[in-house]
């Protein structure tokens, strides 16, 4: 089977809800259609556990090319951390 999800912005119980609701099994693919990160607390957790499934294809959204494309060491880490990342240490200015 093929399944597709979107807009996920860090909902990691109810991505996990949708997992379970569609019976997502190791034979079928999951196809994320971008926007994993920002507005929710887990977009990192999602990832992580989207990275640790063979059968699951991200592609980016606009919340994922943002990430990437920050410019500077403080707007990614306050990026990162409004996504759920807890960073051990303050990062160098």
């Amino acid at each position: 089977m093929i399944y597709a999800m979107s807009d996920i912005h860090g909902c990691y119980e109810k991505y996990r809800d949708m997992l379970e609701t569609i019976k997502c099994a190791a034979e079928d693919t999951l196809y994320v259609l971008g926007d994993v990160l920002d507005r929710g607390p887990n977009g990192f957790k999602i990832l992580l556990d989207m990275a640790a499934r063979p059968n699951a294809v991200e592609l980016l959204g606009n919340h994922e090319l943002l990430a990437a494309a920050h410019g500077s060491v403080k707007r990614t880490v306050f990026f990162l951390r409004r996504s759920g990342l807890t960073l051990p240490v303050e990062p160098l200015e």
